[in-house]
């Protein structure tokens, strides 16, 4: 299981219990831990966008290095 996929079932574990419990102190402490949880997901999808993002350039930076190098030795 992925830390993405563990966030998001923690969440949806939050759901399920803040749903089933009939205490309104507790149903609130459960949906605001779903919330985290479901901020900490979506706070690791953007970094994980943003990190492929930054290899893809990083990728591109190296490859028209090595297309520039091999045009300067030929």
């Amino acid at each position: 299981m992925s830390t993405l996929e563990f966030y998001q079932e923690r969440a949806a574990q939050c759901a399920r219990e803040a749903e089933a419990t009939n205490l309104v102190n507790v149903r609130e402490r459960l949906l605001n831990a779903r919330l985290t949880w479901l901020q900490m997901a979506e706070r690791l999808e953007r970094t994980n966008e943003s990190r492929a993002v930054g290899l893809a350039h990083k990728a591109e930076a190296l490859a028209q290095a090595a297309k520039e190098t091999e045009m300067a030795t030929n």
